[in-house]
């Protein structure tokens, strides 16, 4: 047999982001709806090797040989069976883990200024420009901190470009939480009506004991119900929080179109082993000695401080904070709001007289006192 081209495609990545299918494919449906429909889908003798699949979606296609082969698991939120966020947590989710939504919810907005935004339909080259340089500072810190490497970071060109186009297009979404005027966490997201693809996101690591990850889905879920998309499809990686939401998942599928059974076979055989090293963790342990041999250059130092509550009347030999010391602040004040659940409004800062290294945080209610052990503080 003569060798025969390959054509190859990302389908998740050209459905989604691109709003298009291979051409390889006449429709596709959802629930026996038609979301996509290709005119010019042809049959020829190349072979067409499309990844990543899903298969809550259906295909109509060309090609007389067809198979399919699973790659990897996907998580979804089907909301089909609810009508509410609360509804959905109380039908799906563990009792402490919506308590624990509710709870981080509710002091995140009693501690800080919050609104939500939701951009879909326009936004301006400047405000996008603006968020999406938020968004890309969080991933460089959070991947950092993690020493590894993101596809996303990786082709942030493309996702600068293509995501102001999809939002103004209606075929994209994103989503800011703000205190007062800052972000502090966003998701950028894909849409085919009714399945909204929870695509990139991302927040602010000081925030990190407020859960913003989860807080970013329930908002958006409120969105979800109020604009009537019913399939909240979450990707691969099974990740804790994943199973946390989620009610169903999915099989990703490696679609051969016009192959060969031998071709079709040796797939099946890669995606066997590199299925079976993720299930024995050994990715993960790849990922980890990846790390410890990452260039030391590359490591984010976190401050580290202790809080410790104090008399009001140990402000006596205080002196105002200046202005160059504030960013250094900024996750001992977030904890302490945390923990305190003060309003961010009500504080007040001093440091101390006789120690560089110490400072003060008034509320309403309490006083603490702040010690960086760092040497150089």
């Amino acid at each position: 047999m003569p060798f025969l081209s390959t054509n190859n495609a990302n389908f998740y990545t050209s459905f989604f982001e691109k709003g298009k299918i291979p051409y390889a494919y006449r429709e596709i449906y959802f629930n026996n709806k038609v979301l996509r429909s290709n005119s010019s889908a042809i049959e020829n003798d190349s072979i067409n090797s499309i990844t990543l699949f899903p298969n809550y979606l259906q295909a109509s296609v060309e090609a007389k040989k067809q198979t399919k082969i699973f790659q990897k698991k996907g998580f979804a939120i089907d909301l089909s069976q609810v009508e509410t966020p609360e509804d959905y947590q109380k039908k799906f989710c563990s009792r402490n883990f919506r308590d624990n939504t509710k709870r981080r919810l509710n002091r995140l907005e009693n501690c800080f200024n919050i609104h939500y935004k939701m951009y879909h339909g326009h936004i301006s080259r400047e405000e996008h420009a603006i968020l999406m340089d938020s968004m890309h500072t969080m991933l460089k810190e959070r991947f950092a901190q993690r020493k590894d490497n993101n596809p996303i970071l990786d082709n942030w060109s493309y996702y600068l470009e293509n995501s102001w186009a999809c939002i103004n297009q209606k075929t994209a979404t994103l989503f800011v939480i703000f205190s007062d005027d800052t972000p502090i966490a966003l998701s950028l997201n894909y849409l085919q009506t009714p399945i909204y693809y929870f695509g990139v996101p991302a927040f602010d690591l000081d925030y990190y004991k407020f859960s913003l990850g989860n807080l970013l889905i329930f908002k958006q879920l409120e969105w979800c119900f109020e604009n009537g998309f019913t399939f909240f499809d979450m990707g691969y990686g099974d990740l804790e929080y994943k199973r946390q939401w989620c009610n169903t998942d999915y099989a990703f599928e490696h679609h051969l179109l016009g192959s060969s059974a031998l071709y079709g076979s040796v797939l099946k055989m890669k995606y066997k082993v590199l299925n079976y090293l993720i299930d024995h963790n050994v990715n993960k342990y790849y990922h980890r000695l990846k790390r410890v041999f990452k260039q030391q250059e590359d490591d984010v130092v976190l401050e580290d401080f202790v809080l410790e509550p104090v008399d009001k009347t140990n402000l006596t030999d205080t002196i105002a904070i200046e202005e160059t010391e504030w960013s250094k602040l900024k996750r001992p004040i977030i904890e302490f709001l945390y923990s305190s659940k003060e309003n961010i409004n009500n504080l007040n800062y001093y440091k101390s007289h006789d120690n560089s290294r110490t400072f003060f945080i008034k509320g309403l209610k309490n006083v603490t006192k702040l010690t960086f052990s760092n040497q150089n503080q």
